[in-house]
């Protein structure tokens, strides 16, 4: 399948060239992400967006301008900048074929929904959210992590993070897993699980983490090669989760946290 981007500047409030070959930009439907500075690459992306070359004629144009990058290297700026823009509607597809809008939802034969999270689930996400972050279980490496308004919104929409919802027969969410893709310029390509709304309800988490496993890679621009959980305490809820997931047992790091406690590191293998 072919995909046709073509660069919307009615979508921006204003655009403006800055010093150094950088360009500032406001959105007119999301003000409250203020003004955003992008490079020079970015423009020139937005430049050759015109919905008349496909997106891999767009890769063969910026390989045959920076022939000392690699490839791979473009290929992952230019998907990683036409995901990121489509969101932000700046970027938009000729017949509206957008190869990062997902058929996000499924429907299982018990009556409930697995579904990605998009834009129209903030509200119902972030309600959730502070309804029960008492019962959210983080895990180590992103219990820092806060979901405010603000931070959830940027998280859905920036995609820096996936909410993937489990929701019954009345379109409620009844659990959620939040899922860290590898990034597009990191070495590692593990997706990591951030949190997990109540790890007492085992089977519902359990049925989720079976779906990822089948399905995560559909979701991803830059392809996992496994699921990382990272613990803190070996939770009993927790390691049956795991367990019946299918996950394995990776190792333990000693005085890793700042309590000089261990972290326990399992991970899912998930297909080629």
């Amino acid at each position: 399948m072919e995909y046709y981007p073509y660069f919307n500047k009615d979508k921006l409030a204003f655009i403006r060239e800055e010093n150094n070959n950088f360009w500032l930009i406001q959105l007119i439907e999301f003000p409250e992400l203020t003004e955003l500075l992008i490079n020079r690459i970015t423009k020139e992306i937005f430049d050759l967006c015109d919905g008349k070359k496909e997106i891999n004629e767009i890769i063969s144009i910026m390989c045959n301008k920076y022939i000392k990058v690699e490839e791979n290297q473009i290929r992952n700026d230019v998907g990683t900048i036409l995901s990121k823009f489509s969101n932000l509607g700046v970027i938009e597809w000729k017949d509206d074929n957008d190869p990062y809008i997902i058929i996000n939802q499924k429907l299982f034969e018990n009556g409930y929904k697995i579904r990605y999270a998009s834009e129209n689930d903030f509200k119902k996400v972030y309600d959730y959210i502070s309804k029960n972050k008492d019962s959210f279980y983080k895990f180590v490496d992103f219990q820092n992590q806060n979901y405010t308004d603000l931070a959830v919104r940027a998280k859905i929409f920036y995609r820096v993070e996936d909410f993937y919802l489990l929701l019954d027969g009345d379109n409620n969410i009844n659990c959620m897993i939040g899922i860290q893709k590898p990034d597009a310029k990191n070495v590692y390509k593990a997706a990591r699980i951030t949190f997990i709304s109540n790890i007492n309800d085992i089977d519902k988490v359990v049925f989720i983490l079976s779906y990822l496993k089948d399905n995560l890679k559909d979701f991803s621009f830059q392809k996992p090669t496994k699921i990382k959980a990272v613990v803190e305490c070996e939770n009993e809820n927790l390691k049956k989760i795991l367990s019946l997931s299918n996950f394995k047992f990776e190792c333990e790091l000693k005085n890793e946290t700042a309590n000089d406690e261990s972290i326990f590191i399992y991970s899912l293998v998930l297909d080629k």
